[in-house]
């Protein structure tokens, strides 16, 4: 089965944006010289770590495209891909709960931090993106695999 090069096109879009948030984070960090608040430790670790599974699972997904392509598109490599993308999203939804919790504790702190409250909330919502470029990953994949 041939892959229309839009499709593939469209994954690697998703792809090279984890790279330009990623670097995008790191830059506002650097030039800001922010340091982490305490109150805002641990939910950003748990955001981030929620955020790295959906990137390690968004890539089990991507490695499973050769084993799609040498099978046909078999039906069983077909529902092992679906179920990986299924908890895929699910990994994304915990992510979603975990940015709102870390953003109501950085508002909690708005008249502490002052200004730097924007740029933290830019940062959290950046690292929550990393999550949605995974998903989107899958999403692509799971139409390729319907057409």
């Amino acid at each position: 089965m041939a892959m229309e090069r839009r499709d593939m096109l469209e994954i690697l879009d998703c792809l090279d944006s984890f790279a330009d948030v990623t670097q995008d984070i790191a830059e506002l960090a650097d030039q800001r010289q922010m340091f982490l608040p305490a109150p805002l430790t641990e939910p950003i670790r748990a955001l981030a770590t929620r955020v790295v599974a959906a990137c390690e699972q968004g890539k089990k997904v991507i490695d499973e495209l050769d084993e799609l392509v040498e099978t046909g598109f078999g039906e069983r490599e077909i529902a092992r891909v679906e179920e990986m993308i299924s908890k895929l999203g699910d990994i994304e939804s915990d992510t979603d709960d975990l940015l709102d919790r870390a953003a109501r504790t950085l508002f909690s702190m708005e008249a502490e931090l002052g200004v730097a409250t924007v740029f933290w909330h830019q940062l959290i919502l950046w690292i929550a993106d990393l999550a949605d470029y995974s998903e989107r990953v899958g999403n692509r994949l799971r139409l390729l695999i319907a057409s």
